[in-house]
């Protein structure tokens, strides 16, 4: 979600629109490859649930090379999901989740890890009590 560490990654993405994946959460449950904490992922949680997002519009380069950042399809894997817009234009979005080969008991990441997700809420107003 973090604008400048997406720009670093894979170049300036055309557009954005804020909003939220519905019956999803944010969990930190992604085995991390050089610590012994975990990486962000999102799990279905039913109803009443719902994950801040941001959904760039990008090239298929970007994709491809978003692709590689993300460790797909060993570490994460894209999936499409709704995304429902905060201006209404809800759509369909490719998102990540972690592999289920990846994936160990929630945990708290690196503070430093953390703080890139932070930013990100941060920079586009979303409340910190979905890191939670």
């Amino acid at each position: 979600m973090n604008s400048a560490r997406l720009v670093q990654r894979i170049g300036q993405p055309d557009a954005l629109r804020k909003g939220y994946v519905e019956g999803f959460r944010l969990v930190f449950n992604k085995k991390a490859q050089k610590t012994q904490t975990a990486y962000a992922n999102i799990a279905f949680s039913g109803d009443n649930v719902k994950c801040p997002a941001v959904a760039y519009r990008i090239t298929s380069h970007q994709l491809n090379l978003l692709d590689q950042y993300e460790g797909t399809p060993d570490h994460y894997l894209r999936i499409s999901l709704p995304f429902r817009a905060i201006d209404g234009n809800n759509t369909i979005v490719q998102a990540y989740i972690a592999h289920p080969d990846q994936l160990v008991e929630e945990q708290k990441p690196e503070p430093e890890y953390l703080e890139h997700i932070q930013k990100g809420y941060e920079e586009y107003g979303f409340d910190f009590d979905y890191l939670i």
